[in-house]
């Protein structure tokens, strides 16, 4: 489903301007594919600013409990650590948004917001069977997919923030907040795909029965 990501990254490096995301734009396509990432990750964001906050709120409540579930299911220590640093640090930015938020006099909802259009319902809609595959799986069949489901959430929240950044231009501290965000969600691509390559191997391996 998730057919944009690549493209999405491209959008991302190209307006948060992270080194590593940076050198995967290069790999990932072009400029003219980047704006063609910005305007599908524009359907994602809402259509004001209270919209976009509930699903930065979403967002940052979906990375929470997926790193609670690598804590519970994980067995390497690098995932588990994975894992509770996606709790810690999401837990920080959700608190950020929430300070945010308040001033604005916006209260964020625990429910997720309705879809506003057919791409963000299909998006909603993988989002959810992903997690039902990860609660499913064990082992180091769960820690690939976990961490390349990282991979592909954060290169998702990377191009979200890059097309907000573009969209609400003239909010200078909404931007300002989206900035401050933006490193650390390339940080924690960076160290998903770091992990994903680690786990491949032993994912393969459990598949196929070899020891």
């Amino acid at each position: 489903m998730r057919k944009h990501i690549g493209s999405w990254l491209v959008a991302g490096a190209l307006l948060v301007g992270g080194p590593g995301l940076a050198q995967s734009s290069a790999d990932a396509g072009t400029a003219s594919a980047g704006t063609d990432a910005l305007t599908t990750a524009k359907q994602l964001i809402g259509q004001d600013e209270s919209g976009l906050l509930q699903r930065l709120h979403q967002a940052n409540k979906m990375e929470v409990e997926l790193g609670q579930l690598a804590q519970q299911k994980a067995t390497d220590s690098d995932v588990k650590q994975y894992g509770q640093m996606m709790v810690t640090d999401h837990q920080a930015l959700d608190q950020q948004l929430k300070a945010y938020a308040q001033k604005k006099g916006v209260t964020l909802s625990e429910d997720e917001p309705s879809a506003a259009n057919d791409t963000e319902k299909a998006v909603m809609e993988a989002e959810k069977a992903s997690k039902a595959k990860l609660q499913a799986l064990q082992g180091p069949s769960f820690q690939y997919a976990y961490v390349a489901d990282m991979v592909e959430d954060h290169d998702m929240d990377i191009s979200k923030v890059a097309a907000a950044m573009e969209q609400f231009k003239s909010n200078a501290e909404l931007v300002k907040m989206l900035e401050a965000t933006a490193p650390k969600l390339t940080e924690h691509r960076e160290r998903a795909y770091t992990l994903l390559g680690r786990h491949k191997a032993k994912a393969h391996m459990a598949s196929s029965g070899k020891k």
